[in-house]
């Protein structure tokens, strides 16, 4: 993946620079992809909170996330899946230099929240999980940068595609919350950072290790941006080690710092 590393630095000195002001600096808006949503806008809330700079945050899918851009609507940030922002830098879509590593999001077995939760814990228990479901929901898995490929990849080498296959019904991930709170579907494959667990359901576990794929998100500030200075302080805040707990807390695991 291919970073510029010089920008940043500049891009810092003037964060710095004009910190002091941020309080009254225009709006900050973000969008960002809804697995990806419930770290960001917590962060947004601390970071309105500390620097008094209006942040907005909008979530959509991930494909809609890219129509966006490409049609040029107004924000400052954008927040999307590691090769979907590739994609985005390549356009000349971001300024130089601003793009950060966030965090990343697993996969998770859902299941309805007044029922006894399988075990998951090793790959033999996920496997006997899945195979012993009567109906399995999971997301499109012809969706790019979205959860249903990675579960694709997870099933395939799980050695229970074809089983699981015969089985499953595909939908979003609200929708398929949805269907498994009301007891029409026992399991759901998920971002389980992106559950809406409210309605029904409840998180029996990530799927182990040895399977689990990880939706990585980074967050960039638009070249079309109106606040730019303002904006990379929100990107800067959201990928500072001050907020890790704040992802942990949204059940994202920070990526590692590297070096620019």
């Amino acid at each position: 993946m291919k970073r510029i590393t010089l920008p940043i630095a500049l891009f810092a000195a003037s964060t710095l620079t004009l910190a002091a002001g941020l309080a009254g600096a225009a709006e900050i808006r973000v969008l960002t992809p809804g697995g990806a949503s419930p770290g960001v806008r917590l962060l947004a809330a601390e970071f309105i909170k500390e620097n008094g700079t209006q942040v907005a945050v909008s979530s959509t899918q991930p494909m809609i996330v890219r129509q966006k851009v490409l049609a040029g609507e107004p924000f400052d940030v954008i927040v999307q899946s590691q090769p979907a922002l590739d994609e985005t830098e390549k356009a000349g879509l971001l300024r130089p230099g601003s793009r950060l590593g966030l965090a990343r999001g697993g996969i998770g077995v859902i299941v309805r929240e007044d029922v006894p939760a399988p075990d998951v814990s090793t790959v033999e228990s996920f496997k006997h999980a899945l195979l012993a479901a009567g109906k399995v929901v999971i997301n499109n898995p012809t969706q790019p940068n979205g959860a249903g490929p990675l579960t694709i990849s997870i099933l395939t080498t799980a050695g229970i595609l074809d089983a699981v296959q015969r089985k499953w019904r595909v939908e979003d991930i609200g929708p398929g919350s949805e269907v498994i709170g009301r007891g029409e579907a026992d399991i759901g494959l998920f971002n389980l950072t992106a559950v809406p667990y409210s309605v029904g359901v409840k998180l029996a576990g990530p799927v182990p290790p040895p399977l689990q794929l990880y939706t990585s998100y980074d967050a960039a500030v638009l070249a079309t941006a109106a606040a730019p200075e303002s904006a990379f302080a929100f990107v800067t805040f959201m990928a500072s080690e001050a907020a890790r707990k704040t992802w942990e807390a949204a059940r994202f695991e920070m990526l590692p710092a590297k070096p620019r």
